[in-house]
């Protein structure tokens, strides 16, 4: 019986092994064929007398080369002059993950990225390259960098002015600061500035921006300003007049509200119950504000504490039993408030 109980077990184990180990065997015979693929289709590709197009059609499928020597060979066509260079870019796109193991060859491409007459095809490629490699991984890249904020290419100039803003360059940041101030000093136009001073470590550009929300007559300026500003103590009450305010757009109204919450959040929740109670704002505001109401609220330390509703919580339950079918998702809101928050009435 025992040795019949040991050759079912033994059975059955062979039964779940084999076919993982078949699989495994699948998948590997399956690699092995793509790698025989891929070492073909790269050998048209180097081969420099076939056509142009054939070269292309050959490899572009083809995430990378895996065979050393055809590397090598393809470190060969991006280095030549004499090849076409949309052919050159895409041997380089090949070999991406080689081109910080070679120092000669990586300073080479960064030459490439901050030469503005580099051709467009391979100097688009090194781009994507350098796009994909950290910022301290890449010596030689800073002074590259700094060349590039006067480049007379928009894409690249607004990657440089990226790369050393969010990595708190001061100088970048500077020159993006005195181009807000001065339109005849301005390298990007002032949503691309803002966007990317809003990234920087320091805050240095919150005056101008503040000025900016206020002196702007541009609705997409003022509103991308308004959104920067919540961490900026000095434009605090002016954020909170303009979400409050019955005669700002809701955008604008929507927008400083959550701005404003981000950095003051347990004090947001005194104003909710005036943008509930305001006829003229708009369901996409008073949304926001019982959504706001319910990450305040929903922790069990504040449940714990609120003995008995009030105001709001009972202004919430109004809403929430509202029969208006056109504000069906402030309703739907304002119920999940109910549930979540569970005041007691």
């Amino acid at each position: 019986m025992k040795t019949y109980i040991i050759l079912t077990l033994l059975l059955f184990s062979s039964a779940v092994v084999f076919p993982q180990q078949t699989k495994r065997d699948s998948i590997l015979r399956n690699v092995e064929e793509y790698k025989g693929r891929v070492f073909k289709d790269a050998t048209v590709f180097i081969n420099n007398s076939n056509p142009a197009e054939q070269r292309i059609k050959a490899i572009q499928k083809h995430a990378i080369i895996y065979d050393e020597q055809q590397k090598m060979l393809f470190k060969r066509i991006v280095l030549s002059e004499n090849e076409n260079p949309v052919i050159r870019a895409l041997a380089l796109n090949k070999i991406y993950n080689e081109a910080d193991k070679d120092a000669e060859f990586f300073n080479q491409i960064v030459n490439w990225f901050s030469n503005s007459r580099t051709p467009k095809p391979l100097r688009d490629e090194t781009l994507g390259l350098i796009g994909n490699l950290s910022f301290s991984s890449m010596p030689g890249i800073l002074d590259a960098y700094h060349k590039m904020v006067e480049d007379p290419d928009l894409v690249y100039r607004e990657f440089a002015f990226n790369k050393l803003v969010l990595n708190g360059d001061t100088k970048a940041q500077q020159l993006l600061i005195r181009g807000l101030e001065d339109s005849n000093a301005r390298p990007l136009d002032v949503l691309t500035s803002i966007r990317i001073l809003s990234s920087a470590p320091k805050k240095d550009f919150y005056p101008v921006v503040y000025k900016i929300m206020q002196e702007t007559k541009n609705e997409e300026e003022r509103l991308l300003a308004i959104q920067t500003l919540g961490g900026y103590p000095t434009a605090k009450d002016k954020l909170k007049s303009i979400f409050l305010s019955r005669e700002e757009k809701s955008k604008f109204r929507e927008s400083a509200l959550i701005a404003f919450y981000n950095y003051n959040k347990r004090e947001t929740v005194n104003y909710l119950t005036e943008i509930l109670n305001d006829p003229s704002a708009s369901s996409d505001l008073k949304i926001i504000a019982v959504q706001l109401a319910i990450n305040e609220r929903k922790a069990i330390t504040y449940r714990k504490k609120a003995k008995r509703a009030d105001t709001l919580d009972n202004l919430i339950r109004e809403i929430a039993n509202s029969k208006n079918d056109s504000e069906r998702e402030l309703v739907a809101i304002s119920k999940k408030y109910l549930l979540l928050v569970r005041p007691t009435f």
